[in-house]
């Protein structure tokens, strides 16, 4: 037999160059390596388990909820189940296949006198196939196979990234909503105090029943801007709950809870941006994805070379069939067979142009993954800058406009000016405080934006 299957070779080994083809990803830029200025970075190996440098224990059991219940991240593992079964199944092309067959048929028999007879043949046996895989096919197919259960797995953990980022960023928006409420209901005190003092001011003639009615307007609008933040703290609740896929009573009782929002960090731990990309779920992604359809390319390439197998049988045929299973009517045989398809409506070269194009649309993927990354990163970066930069000053408007109010209120009671100052003084200071809270919720949301597009890993560390 080894004479045959070294014939084989000898007639097929000018073809096996053909399918041989060098494929290379494109680079990520080196020099991207740009470094948010006065940021306090530090760089660091990995950043997993980022969320604790927020110090909320309230956020770090939402992290691990997610990460333990999420619906979509159980549907992202199991469809690495999924991918593992297939690149396993792939790889049953290295080994034999054995079919045991049985049958009886009617078949035209040729006699001398010219004349045609019909006979019984009886027929059972097991037959045996084993590709040998000269041109790598198999050996492509479970290529690309692998490389699709990578991409799967790279997919989950981008389902990870961006879970974990929506849960925290919905959390530090419930929190600055719930510290808008106290904002509005810490006005409204002020505010119901300056009605009363134009209401009693209005009584003794001294001013007009207008500073009544725009002092009524002030608190009346502060007072209707708490229906609509507790409506919002009610939603990002219930989203949440999404989020960790689960309802628990006493978390819900937690979250109800007002609490301020997490402190600033005053150092944040980052990676160069140029290996960022590397680590990001979704570029991984992008590169397996690549590089499954280059195997897939090769795979087709390789469709169009000839095929050879070891093929065998053994078993029994007989015409009788109260001597079927015996020795007389044994047979057999085994070999090796060549088979070229040469011509089928030029299928497999259509084929392989489709792959060609499957190529071009990966990298075009990939190269687009990549610059979307480069721009979250850089993003995040100039405005956790900015950001930092327009707390300073709302720290000072506040305490501004909380000591305008003051005075405001003194010299209208005093008679030296009319209400509209104390109208725009608790506006500014109402405006001010809002835009303090929301600009420090804002913050925080762009610092989780980092880490999410910094990627990783995330939660392995914990476990």
């Amino acid at each position: 037999m080894k004479k045959y299957i070294y014939f084989f070779l000898v007639i097929l080994m000018p073809l096996y160059g053909y399918s041989q083809k060098a494929h290379s990803l494109d680079s990520i830029p080196k020099g991207w390596n740009r470094m948010g200025d006065d940021l306090s970075l530090a760089v660091v190996e990995n950043v997993a388990n980022w969320w604790k440098i927020f110090q909320d224990p309230i956020l770090n059991e939402l992290v691990l909820q997610a990460a333990k219940n999420n619906l979509d991240i159980k549907v992202a593992v199991q469809r690495i189940e999924q991918g593992r079964l297939l690149y396993k199944q792939s790889k049953s092309g290295y080994y034999p296949s054995f079919t045991f067959n049985a049958s009886a048929d009617y078949r035209n028999i040729d006699l001398p006198t010219d004349d045609k007879d019909y006979t019984m043949i009886y027929n059972t046996g097991v037959s045996m196939n084993w590709e040998i895989d000269v041109f790598g096919r198999i050996r492509k197919g479970v290529k690309s196979a692998n490389y699709s259960y990578e991409q799967l797995q790279a997919d989950m953990q981008s389902v990870m990234v961006s879970v974990l980022g929506e849960v925290s960023t919905a959390y530090i928006r419930l929190r600055m909503y719930q510290n808008q409420i106290i904002v509005a209901k810490s006005n409204i005190e002020a505010q119901k105090k300056a009605l009363e003092l134009a209401r009693d001011r209005y009584q003794t003639g001294m001013t007009s029943k207008l500073d009544v009615l725009q002092s009524e307007a002030m608190y009346t609008s502060t007072m209707s801007s708490i229906y609509t933040l507790k409506a919002h703290v009610v939603s990002e609740v219930n989203l949440i709950q999404v989020y960790i896929g689960a309802y628990p009573q006493n978390l819900k009782i937690a979250l109800l809870e007002p609490k301020a929002l997490p402190e600033i960090p005053e150092h944040l731990q980052t990676l160069l941006p140029a290996d960022v990309v590397r680590l990001r779920p979704d570029i991984q992604s992008a590169e397996k994805g690549l590089m499954t359809m280059v195997a897939e390319k090769e795979v087709a390439n390789a469709e169009m070379l000839p095929t050879l197998a070891i093929q065998g049988n053994i078993g029994f045929v007989s015409t009788n069939a109260s001597n079927w299973i015996d020795s007389n009517a044994l047979s057999y045989f085994v070999g090796p067979t060549l088979s070229w398809d040469l011509f089928n409506g030029f299928y497999e070269r259509k084929n392989k142009q489709i792959a060609k194009v499957e190529i071009q649309q990966a990298q075009l993927n990939y190269q687009n993954t990549v610059l979307t990354a480069m721009k979250e990163v850089e993003n995040s970066l100039i405005n956790i800058k900015e950001l930092k930069g327009a707390i300073v000053w709302l720290n000072q408007s506040v305490s501004a406009s909380s000591a305008s109010v003051a005075l405001s209120i003194d010299q209208y009671k005093q008679g030296m000016i009319d209400y509209q100052p104390v109208l725009n003084s608790q506006h500014n200071l109402l405006s001010a405080q809002n835009e303090q809270v929301q600009t420090k919720g804002n913050l925080l949301g762009q610092i989780i934006a980092l880490y999410q597009s910094l990627g990783g890993n995330w939660v392995e560390n914990e476990h």
